[in-house]
């Protein structure tokens, strides 16, 4: 990755609540995830008696306005744009010296997992990238960009018959456009950092572009291209993304779909629809 911009780093956390009850409500029973920003504990709602899953904003991040309001949007962004592959939120708030999100817990393993490194099917493929689509559509429907799309954001959810993509981790998400959404103002990034997961970023908004609808659209290809090869692109520093093509397993025509996602942005897919659409046809 070119030094002159650094990638926004997760840490692992060296905090484990389980055990813990938030305000006498929700009693954290196991973690079952983590990132630099929380943790993710299975949990149950000693109100409802629910099930839920419930994600623990680090206490090293409380002092920061910035990544607490970041927190904040994630959980309303969960609970007001609601779509199947998304996963919806039910609370947030502020419970014995913890920040939290209350959401609802979905059953499957990262797609990290899934592919372990090695290539899936591209029959197999079609469908997820389906559903990651889908789940764009819906949040830049609603003026929403994901900014963090890579294989360890993607839930593969067992169902009868078939699986379910979620698209999770919306701590990243940006407004960019007009939107009916209620939600904390978020400060512009300081400095030069840009936040995502290297090799699912935008070789262009490395340089400086935005992070937009169409950045979104380069990583929903860079994830495709992982699943297809079990790698993840090489630095686009070094070679142009739309260069490695030649090799990946796909028929032809859903060859030139990848690669106007890959493509340089003024030839890129214009929307998350488009791009489903080309698929579908």
């Amino acid at each position: 990755m070119n030094d002159r911009r650094d990638i926004g780093t997760r840490y692992p956390p060296d905090l484990d609540f389980s055990g813990e009850t938030l305000g006498g409500r929700y009693h954290l029973d196991h973690c079952i995830g983590c990132g630099g920003m929380a943790t993710i504990y299975a949990a149950t709602d000693q109100t409802t008696k629910a099930i839920v899953a419930v994600k623990v904003l680090h206490p090293a991040h409380d002092k920061d306005p910035d990544l607490v309001r970041r927190f904040k949007q994630e959980g309303q962004l969960g609970a007001q744009i609601g779509h199947p592959n998304l996963v919806p939120a039910f609370d947030l708030g502020w419970l014995g010296g913890r920040h939290y999100i209350v959401m609802q817990l979905v059953n499957g393993e990262r797609l990290t997992t899934t592919t372990r490194g090695q290539p899936l099917p591209w029959q197999q493929t079609v469908p997820y990238v389906l559903d990651v689509l889908a789940a764009l559509a819906a949040l830049h429907a609603r003026g929403v960009a994901h900014r963090d799309i890579s294989p360890n954001n993607c839930l593969i959810e067992p169902l009868d018959g078939g699986t379910r993509v979620r698209l999770l981790d919306l701590g990243n998400a940006r407004v960019i456009e007009e939107t009916d959404l209620a939600l904390p103002e978020i400060e512009a990034t300081k400095g030069m950092i840009v936040w995502g997961t290297s090799r699912y970023i935008d070789p262009e908004r490395l340089r400086g572009g935005p992070g937009d609808f169409r950045a979104d659209l380069f990583s929903v290809g860079a994830l495709w291209y992982t699943m297809l090869t079990g790698k993840t692109l090489p630095d686009p520093f070094e070679l142009e993304p739309i260069e490695v093509l030649g090799k990946v397993q796909l028929p032809p025509r859903l060859l030139a779909v990848l690669g106007g996602a890959l493509d340089r942005r003024e030839r890129r897919h214009h929307s998350a629809t488009s791009m489903a659409d080309a698929i579908k046809a």
